[in-house]
């Protein structure tokens, strides 16, 4: 629910800042860099916080092994594995190794946690910085497409 509010709130209003700052016939181009530039974004969240959960499991191995986990369950519970494994703890019929396990996972979710609001209160510093801009009132209209098309061929067959 969280990204979704978040993603909600910050798909619509980027669009139409980015679009009411450029001249009518560079909108599409706006709107299209836009997206690239937000697409990027989230692959690269993405990757970043899924190094530090997978650095964040692995680290927490050796308390993992003090709890008593044998081998099989570390390795399901290891860096690279443990993103598919986050139902495991679940499945654990000891009590003391699932609450090990969701001990670990909850501490790998920490630190994404951590990263990110870093990351959002970086950008609401930056965001400071940026000069206000005002909606206009004029409104430009541009004629495209096959209305444009069909106007043309009208003026010139008269």
């Amino acid at each position: 629910m969280i990204g979704g509010v978040g993603s909600g709130i910050l798909f619509e209003a980027p669009l139409i800042a980015v679009q009411s700052q450029v001249e009518q016939q560079n909108v599409a181009s706006a709107t299209a860099t836009l997206s690239f530039i937000r697409n990027m974004a989230l692959a690269i969240s993405t990757i970043v916080g899924g190094t530090i959960f997978q650095n964040s499991m692995t680290s927490r191995g050796s308390f993992l092994r003090a709890a008593g986990l044998p081998q099989e369950l570390l390795n399901q519970l290891d860096g690279e594995s443990a993103l598919a494994n986050v139902m495991l703890p679940s499945t654990l019929s000891n009590p003391a190794w699932a609450l090990a396990a969701k001990q670990a996972f909850a501490y790998a979710m920490r630190n994404m946690w951590i990263t990110y609001t870093v990351f959002a209160f970086l950008s609401l510093v930056v965001s400071l910085f940026i000069d206000a801009a005002h909606l206009g009132t004029e409104h430009t209209e541009t004629v495209t497409g096959l209305k444009n098309q069909k106007d043309r061929i009208g003026t010139e067959s008269s």
